[in-house]
């Protein structure tokens, strides 16, 4: 997280791409309401300098896990599309 840690002074709009792998669906509003928790937690950790609209795009998906896979969560963050290349992903499990 440090790579994407945010520079105070020129904060910069990212994108996030959040995956919820479980064998059941979820509809899309509580899909998004599950990831929350962390969104606000990238936040307090200035991965994300706010969660709004204007600093952050967000995707949110789901899928059933391949044979032997365990439920997890897998979110990805870069910076917006617009702007620069992405920088280094960083991609984080944790059990659903």
């Amino acid at each position: 997280f440090r790579a994407l840690r945010m520079h105070r002074d020129a904060p910069q709009k990212r994108a996030i791409e959040c995956v919820r792998i479980a064998p059941r669906a979820l509809d899309a509003d509580n899909n998004a309401l599950a990831f929350k928790p962390l969104v606000d937690s990238l936040v307090r950790l200035a991965v994300l300098h706010d969660d709004s609209p204007r600093w952050l795009d967000v995707r949110y998906t789901q899928r059933k896990p391949a044979k032997g896979e365990r439920p997890h969560a897998e979110v990805v963050v870069t910076l917006a599309p617009d702007l620069a290349e992405p920088v280094a992903p960083v991609s984080a499990r944790a059990r659903v």
